[in-house]
């Protein structure tokens, strides 16, 4: 490792957060900025679910036990592990709600995440999580709103679907399609005519503008 600078560093890089890392309010910054992480949010009382996802990180990260100590090793594409209170402010930007813990939230850098309580579970992160790279990525840009309003959209339907199906069989989830093309359109038609209605005031103060201009050089022509 020490042999020269240069794999010095490259170990020091892959290594500087070793392990399971306890995060807290004034670390996650740092942990969200060290490379591509795992941050699982959590319930700090709840002790029995704390362990269950100790264990499902383990299961994921395969460490070997030399000793009494477990010892992590890290490739270049592999993902840190942090563990923080989920109840610190701040987390609900990425979608973790205090009262829906715990939950998984997987960053490709700090400005871009992917998190889902259905598809992307602590209970299930070691076969949740080959998913991620096929997953959305939200962002603060506007594109990674827009994908989160999608993205909603599509969460919203699947629940409908599944529930109306469960319920009312083939019928209900046609209905569903048909209700939700009624949302679509409505909500289509509303941004039109919010557009046509700020369209026709700024046009209407040029409009108004140029009138009054125009009425002032004949007032002095008249003169």
């Amino acid at each position: 490792v020490i042999q020269n600078d240069h794999s010095l560093l490259k170990w020091v890089s892959t290594h500087r957060l070793p392990g399971i890392a306890k995060l807290g309010l004034s670390s996650v910054y740092f942990f969200l900025n060290s490379g591509p992480s795992v941050l699982i949010a959590v319930d700090v009382t709840d002790h029995e679910t704390n362990i269950m996802a100790e264990t499902k990180i383990k299961e994921v990260m395969k460490p070997k036990r030399v000793g009494q100590v477990d010892v992590y090793t890290y490739g270049e594409a592999d993902r840190y592990f942090g563990v923080a209170d989920g109840t610190l402010p701040g987390f609900t930007y990425f979608g973790v709600l205090p009262g829906h813990l715990p939950r998984v939230v997987v960053f490709d850098d700090s400005d871009h995440w992917v998190e889902d309580a259905q598809y992307l579970t602590v209970e299930k992160l070691p076969e949740h999580l080959p998913r991620v790279a096929r997953m959305w990525r939200i962002s603060s840009t506007p594109r990674g709103y827009a994908l989160w309003i999608a993205k909603k959209f599509v969460t919203l339907y699947l629940n409908a679907d599944r529930a109306a199906g469960a319920t009312l069989g083939y019928p209900g989830r046609v209905f569903v399609v048909l209700l939700l093309a009624v949302l679509v359109w409505a909500q289509a038609h509303l941004v039109v005519w919010l557009a046509r209605s700020v369209f026709n005031f700024f046009y209407n103060i040029v409009e108004g503008d140029e009138q009054v201009s125009a009425k002032e050089q004949e007032s002095k022509k008249d003169k």
